[in-house]
């Protein structure tokens, strides 16, 4: 869950990790919390972010210290073991932190970084960090790791996506993007990404464009995502959101998780209901 507050040169984000355990439908880490704390303007004229994480059951807290550049989205990995953090940087700079109990403190310590600094990077009004939603009672399997780390960023026309546990094992702590030739594709657009999300199986990713187009890419080889579906949902406006309406403990096996999205539009203020099988609207609610 993501609450952001915002006030004057100041935006207050907290996310909640909370994941699902598709089979025992068992829920896991739901006390544990992020903040992200961006400064914007200040006196003296500078600018940062500071991401604190707490643990409400032991009441544990702990600081990461951001990089140089200004964090715009963190999120939770659902990952059981390690528990991971996401921090992403408005210079395109993926942190992923890894969080640990040891009774006193919280104590974070980075996991994986890919950074940019050779490329030339510029600034963009949209970012995004989206990572899977998979979890599974048989987390130990290599496929399913490889899963639980899949996460998507956004940062202009570009959309990621990055398979976070095959660089760790690939690279180790650290690697510039501009090395990635495996465990990682990118995704160029026409306009300007405005959101983006990945389906509770791993399987799809939607990506909507200022242009007001939202397409639906299939992740079945990462060497070539194919664009399934393409459509504008809002007549013309930029979707703001999108949710895959999946009900994980209901599901019978090998359903299609992707069966039913929601899209935002208007600055959230008009929501449809659409299939994902007949691509036809089911409901529009304004």
């Amino acid at each position: 869950m993501i609450y952001t507050l915002k006030l004057e040169g100041w935006t207050l984000t907290f996310v909640q990790a909370c994941a699902l355990n598709l089979e025992s439908h068992e829920k896991f880490s739901e006390d544990l919390y992020a903040a992200l704390k961006t400064v914007e303007k200040s006196d003296l004229g500078t600018q940062g972010s500071n991401i604190r994480v707490y643990k409400r059951s032991t009441e544990c807290r702990g600081l990461i210290k951001a990089s140089s550049e200004m964090v715009v989205d963190i999120m939770w990995l659902f990952s059981r073991h390690p528990l991971l953090l996401g921090v992403f940087d408005d210079a395109a700079n993926l942190f992923i932190y890894e969080v640990t109990d040891n009774g006193k403190d919280l104590i974070t310590q980075i996991w994986l970084t890919v950074r940019r600094s050779t490329l030339p990077v510029e600034k963009h009004d949209y970012y995004r960090l989206m990572c899977c939603p998979y979890v599974s009672d048989k987390g130990k399997s290599n496929i399913e790791e490889y899963l639980s780390g899949l996460v998507a960023v956004s940062h202009g026309n570009d959309v990621d996506v990055i398979f976070t546990h095959e660089l760790k094992r690939q690279f180790g702590a650290s690697v510039e993007f501009s090395e990635l030739n495996r465990g990682c594709c990118v995704i160029h657009e026409d306009s300007p990404v405005t959101y983006v999300t990945l389906s509770p199986d791993s399987t799809a990713l939607a990506v909507a464009t200022e242009s007001g187009e939202v397409k639906f890419y299939i992740l079945e080889n990462i060497q070539e995502i194919v664009c399934v579906q393409n459509w504008t949902p809002h007549e013309g406006k930029f979707v703001t959101c999108i949710m895959f309406l999946d009900a994980p403990v209901d599901a019978p096996p090998n359903i299609q998780f992707w069966k039913f999205a929601l899209t935002a539009g208007d600055k959230n203020r008009e929501l449809k209901l659409w299939s994902c099988e007949t691509w036809q609207c089911l409901g529009t609610l304004r």
